[in-house]
């Protein structure tokens, strides 16, 4: 699948208000409207990311777990998702609703710092607790990892 748009690049903070709607930052909220379909399913994989799926995207995740090797995995995983998710617009300011379902299993509450990074056409939400744990993980060697990747090529044929 081709996406309509080039994804938004690096980590947004942003905010749930009471009423689990979440503003999108202006970069995404305009790679969102990119898409044909104005309408978003909101879920979750794993109950502890979050994630905002243009409906093709989302096709195309379901048309893997349809054909994927474990079929048990996958159909626990597509439960999962359908039994969190649900369908979301954007409003006119650019936010998008969370199901209560979705929020209460996330542990997400209103005015928390939240962080979203898109990847591979899907919008993830990172709870601080993700976030954290992501950040150290994410450290691990940082000059080694950058060396053996440029060894293996990365950068080559830029200038």
């Amino acid at each position: 699948m081709v996406l309509p748009a080039r994804q938004p690049l690096g980590l947004y903070t942003v905010r749930i208000d009471e009423n689990g709607r979440m503003k999108l930052p202006v970069k995404i909220k305009e790679f969102l409207e990119r898409f044909p379909e104005k309408t978003f399913f909101c879920t979750s994989f794993d109950g502890r990311i979050g994630q905002i799926f243009p409906i093709p995207v989302w096709d195309r995740y379901q048309e893997f777990l349809d054909s994927a090797e474990d079929r048990a995995q996958a159909k626990r995983v597509k439960f999962r998702a359908q039994r969190l998710g649900a369908e979301a617009d954007l409003d006119t300011q650019g936010r998008i609703t969370l199901n209560p379902m979705l929020r209460t299993e996330l542990k997400l509450q209103s005015q928390q710092d939240l962080r979203l990074v898109v990847e591979r056409g899907v919008v993830q939400i990172l709870t601080p607790s993700v976030y954290e744990e992501m950040s150290r993980e994410g450290e691990g060697d940082p000059v080694g990892d950058v060396n053996a990747l440029e060894n293996a090529g990365m950068g080559k044929g830029i200038r």
